[in-house]
């Protein structure tokens, strides 16, 4: 029979500790991407909520708080499909620095895994070809769902970034700047 020796436990045990903490350490960045982004937004908007609030105590007449006041929903709005555009790059681009990190590892267990398959076939007596390429089997059936489970994820992704929502961003835009022109 074909067993792992201790060198071989250790050095396994050594990368999935290493592979965690590479995995936390791109996590964290992520976070820390997040985070700069909301303190970006938040001094924008502090900024220009303290210019609102001094032209609407600066004694103006009503139209020009109104103009003042439409404007600014105007700018919010923009700045809030500007934040929904930027937000949903960092997700698509965390999801994808997973996606490879995932998908190397499984590649590299895929292949550990297979030469502990052609151990234990080389070692194996005679007459147990059958267990053998059941195993065999197995291990190549595991590694076709995957594959599928890997494509659906990237086509559902895929869909999500096509959402009629996250594409009309660009559209309401133009729409906007032609009826400023009217």
């Amino acid at each position: 029979m074909y067993f792992s020796t201790n060198p071989q436990i250790d050095r396994m045990q050594r990368d999935s500790v290493a592979a965690a903490f590479s995995l936390a350490q791109r996590a964290f960045q992520c976070l820390e991407e997040l985070v700069e982004l909301n303190q970006q937004i938040v001094k924008t908007t502090l900024a220009e909520n303290q210019k609102a609030w001094l032209v609407a105590v600066s004694g103006r007449s009503p139209v020009e708080l109104v103009s003042h006041q439409t404007q600014a929903a105007r700018s919010l709005a923009e700045k809030a499909l500007s934040y929904n555009h930027q937000l949903l790059g960092l997700a698509t681009h965390t999801q994808a620095e997973w996606m490879k990190f995932t998908k190397a590892r499984v590649e590299q267990h895929n292949s550990k895994l297979q030469a502990l398959v052609d151990g234990v076939a080389s070692h194996t007596p005679a007459g147990s070809d059958a267990a053998v390429a059941m195993l065999k089997s197995t291990v190549s059936s595991a590694g076709v769902a995957y594959d599928t489970v890997l494509k659906a994820t990237a086509q559902a992704i895929a869909m999500a970034q096509r959402n009629p929502l996250t594409a009309a961003a660009p559209d309401s835009q133009k729409s906007r700047d032609h009826a400023r022109a009217d």
